[in-house]
């Protein structure tokens, strides 16, 4: 099975890790994508990614939004946190999408969304108050926006990956976030990037 070429994947976070797997598998496919940069946490900036998504899906009757873009930290406690990893924490894992979708949203495309969540988002653990936070909102936004927009937002997953070695785990690593590290059970980008293709190939 093939991905339709009347749908556009928006990528959001594909430098690194899962993200990056994601990227160059759909360029083997030989399918249209747009990586969007959600470094940019302003308003300004992230408005003129969207002012780039409208010039490109002009042509396209679908569009399929994989938000994988994440910030983990501050990894500590709240009462230790420096105010700009707060910031910047909010700005990509809640601002940047909510936007994002947004505007998605109100063009008359239809919209499919697979967002990456993490076991964080069901879970409160310690030192990871905010990413957690982060991911539960996301995961409750979208369950919100099914039953709110029912006009073009047709279908939406949150996906885990579960735990994967990367940057991301290496600083819970380092912080001992995992209490028991020797026996845990690790997945791999490549691993999970096939999984996310086999849902978009569906759409």
């Amino acid at each position: 099975m093939k991905i339709n070429n009347k749908n556009l994947i928006l990528i959001s976070g594909a430098r690194s890790s899962l993200g990056l797997e994601v990227k160059k598998q759909i360029e083997k496919l030989s399918v249209k994508y747009l990586v969007i940069n959600t470094n940019s946490i302003s308003l300004k900036k992230i408005t003129n990614q969207t002012k780039l998504i409208k010039k490109k899906i002009i042509h396209f009757e679908k569009i399929t939004f994989l938000n994988i873009s994440s910030r983990i930290q501050p990894i500590d406690l709240i009462g230790e946190q420096k105010n700009h990893e707060i910031y910047e924490n909010i700005m990509v894992n809640i601002f940047v999408p909510v936007i994002i979708i947004n505007y998605l949203l109100s063009t008359s495309k239809k919209i499919y969304i697979i967002n990456i969540t993490s076991g964080a988002a069901k879970s409160m653990n310690n030192k990871l108050s905010l990413y957690s936070l982060s991911k539960k909102y996301i995961e409750f936004f979208l369950k919100f926006l099914s039953k709110e927009n029912k006009k073009n937002f047709i279908f939406f997953k949150n996906f885990d990956p579960k735990i994967m070695k990367s940057y991301t785990h290496s600083l819970l690593l380092k912080k001992k976030i995992f209490r028991n590290s020797k026996n845990l059970k690790y997945t791999s980008a490549n691993h999970n990037a096939k999984k996310l293709i086999k849902i978009i190939k569906k759409i």
